[in-house]
């Protein structure tokens, strides 16, 4: 019944094998109509005038919508790619013409690739590897044609020898790619065991970019290097793994979105025009265009402190943003001149001075001023990646040289949803002693309100060092039950725009 009914399927696709007999399988695929990218591709692979020949060949066949059932941009990847299109068409021809009768008789056939496929016979049809074999038997002058459901993909075989760098380079359209990676320092990293996943921005997405645009990104590694990574992904992600996601997280740090329509399969704005281009250390998708990261050009984020003392001032104290790589403050090392200021006379300049010419600072503001015990105040600053550390600081106002210190990171402008995170972040500030100065706790020597003394500094006893401040003891004429604290001083909240 089976072998009937694929004996059958024949006049389902050709009024008479007589017809097709009168021409070759190449005539007979072009006068179907429904095998145009076949054809385009044997063209492509130059094997036109071999499956031409006198043969005799059996090919089986995938339709037009075979094709079209690959992920978006692989038909025009491969016929960029005409060694690994040749291979995958001589893995669809078997030589000798073998007919209908004779195929569901086995169970493996030897294709010209060298490499054999399976044969299975189920009461759901006959299949080749997973492909269905849907029409069988289409005489030609020098062979058979059966016609299947979907593509079949040789065996992957031993990964290829060539890691992402080293194929990028042999491809010859990365090299703005190759150029940009060896110029961030990511080269060796990208040569590494991985795996990685990287969406490749082939040499016209870069042509795109403005060329001030791209020329800076070249003259700032570590800019450059974060716009890299925002296209590398950790893991080997094939185009079936990465349309099923709706965001991957790259090594930026950041998610970057996918979508599929009618148009293509999409990361963020650029276009995946080429698929699972695998290498030795992962896999390689081209995408037409260069992503950057959500917030490239920084964002806006809101920064409140609220005072939890019963009687301190808070002097307007300073944000910044900047890398791990540094710190306004650490305990047990000895205070900046900036930092002293900041903690003995609540003057931000001197501070603000210090970090101004640092590659690890993107932004700093201060407050427009003074927060009082039991108030709050907000002001906005713009950070980034790398940038992504925020330290706010102030003087304790009723105090030798005591400060307040919170460090937060920018909550980061990914796809949410995948990624699991707040839009805001909260944390408890404590007070720390700058070391600067003798902890006298004598308004004489406090020159800011409500003491308003003289500011004469006494460095007798001071401890030299940061250390957490341990509060107002009344050793001299500060009141403790007025400006005494416990715990943390401030909370700080940090909220994305």
């Amino acid at each position: 019944m089976l072998r009937s009914a694929l004996l059958g399927g024949l006049t389902l696709f050709l009024s008479s094998s007589l017809w097709a007999q009168e021409r070759n399988i190449v005539e007979t695929a072009v006068a179907a109509g429904n095998f145009q990218t076949l054809v385009a591709a044997v063209t492509a692979a130059d094997l036109a005038e071999t499956l031409s020949s006198p043969g005799p060949f059996t090919v089986f066949a995938p339709t037009d919508e075979a094709f079209a059932q690959l992920p978006a941009g692989t038909v025009e990847a491969l016929l960029n790619d005409i060694p690994t299109l040749t291979d995958i068409l001589l893995y669809h021809v078997v030589a000798g013409s073998v007919k209908a009768d004779q195929v569901v008789t086995l169970t493996s056939a030897n294709t010209v690739l060298g490499e054999p496929v399976s044969i299975t016979v189920n009461s759901n049809g006959v299949f080749v590897n997973d492909a269905q074999v849907i029409v069988t038997d289409i005489l030609c002058s020098n062979g058979v044609i059966h016609v299947i459901d979907s593509v079949l993909l040789p065996p992957a075989g031993e990964a290829p020898a060539g890691d992402i760098v080293d194929t990028a380079v042999a491809a010859g359209r990365f090299d703005t790619l190759v150029t940009a990676v060896v110029a961030a320092g990511l080269a060796d990293a990208l040569r590494g065991p991985g795996p990685f996943t990287v969406f490749a921005p082939n040499d016209e997405a870069f042509a795109k970019l403005p060329a001030e645009t791209l020329n800076a990104l070249l003259a700032n590694p570590d800019q450059l290097a974060q716009v890299l990574l925002y296209h590398v992904v950790s893991g080997s992600y094939l185009a079936s793994d990465v349309l099923s996601t709706p965001a991957l997280e790259t090594l930026e740090g950041s998610f970057a979105r996918i979508s599929a329509n009618d148009q293509g399969a999409f990361i963020e704005n650029a276009k995946i025009i080429a698929t699972d281009i695998q290498v030795s250390n992962g896999v390689i998708h081209e995408i037409d265009s260069v992503i950057l990261p959500p917030d490239f050009f920084g964002e806006t984020y809101k920064i409140t402190v609220t005072n939890l003392t019963k009687g301190q001032i808070f002097s307007p104290p300073l944000v910044v943003a900047h890398s791990e790589a540094i710190a306004l403050a650490t305990p047990g090392t000895a205070a900046s001149p900036g930092l002293v200021a900041l903690a003995e006379d609540g003057d931000v300049n001197l501070l603000r001075s210090e970090i101004a010419g640092s590659s690890e600072v993107f932004d700093s503001v201060a407050f427009a001023g003074p927060i009082l015990p039991g108030a709050t105040q907000s002001v906005t600053i713009t950070a980034r990646n790398p940038f992504r550390r925020i330290s706010v600081a102030g003087m304790l106002v009723v105090t030798n040289d005591s400060f307040f210190l919170a460090e937060l990171k920018a909550p980061q402008a990914t796809f949410l949803g995948k990624a699991g995170l707040a839009d805001d972040n909260l944390v408890y500030a404590f007070a720390y002693d700058a070391g600067s100065e003798a902890n006298s706790e004598r308004c004489s020597q406090i020159p800011a309100g409500p003491c308003n003394g003289a500011g004469v500094r006494n460095t007798d006893g001071a401890e030299g060092l940061i250390t957490i401040s341990n509060g107002i003891h009344g050793v001299g004429d500060l009141d403790p039950a007025k400006y005494d604290w416990r715990g943390p001083v401030a909370l700080v909240r940090i909220e994305r725009q």
